[in-house]
């Protein structure tokens, strides 16, 4: 394993990705990148061809990084409910995931047709994860995308809205009121 300082393209990676977080996709430019990372933009432009290559490296990043914190959840012993809470409280909780989404679902028009396809991969990703949290043979797949709608719009539009983030016990007794919960 290398010891010492990161990488020139590690660094301008964990730049990039403070800045998205930050800034958005609009409001980061490769100019921005060279500053905070002490770097010159011929390093930058070595390493990432453009600022789309530079979201789209950030992006595949967090699908993995994100995909190993979903099978984990998933293999625990949580109720489904519960897992589902657990996956949009991982976008949430960090701060490139919850951007990506942000970037994709306001920003996308700036965004070039591949970059577009990863954000929908990553989004695809956390919904299917959600999905096969749920034994399909005793909950309909109605009341499976329902309960899932209502994850995503009660954790992720809260926070898009800089709310505080609604409990795992808020969420259930909400269910419960729509005769959705057990």
């Amino acid at each position: 394993m290398p010891r010492g300082r990161p990488s020139k393209k590690q660094l301008i990676l964990d730049v990039a990705e403070q800045l998205f977080s930050k800034h958005g996709y609009q409001g980061t430019s490769i100019d921005l990148v060279v500053r905070e990372a002490g770097v010159s933009k011929p390093t930058v432009y070595n390493n990432f061809q453009s600022k789309q290559a530079l979201i789209q490296e950030l992006i595949l990043r967090q699908t993995d990084l994100s995909a190993c914190e979903f099978k984990k959840i998933a293999l625990t012993d949580l109720s489904d409910l519960e897992k589902v809470y657990g996956f949009y409280s991982h976008v949430i909780d960090s701060p490139f995931s919850i951007s990506l989404l942000k970037i994709y679902y306001a920003e996308s028009y700036k965004l070039n047709t591949q970059s577009i396809a990863l954000c929908q991969h990553y989004e695809t990703q956390l919904r299917q994860s959600c999905e096969n949290v749920f034994n399909i043979g005793t909950v309909s797949p109605e009341k499976i995308r329902v309960v899932i709608s209502i994850v995503k719009d009660a954790l992720l539009f809260s926070s898009f809205a800089q709310q505080k983030k609604i409990s795992i016990e808020e969420l259930k007794r909400d269910l419960l009121i729509i005769g959705l919960g057990n």
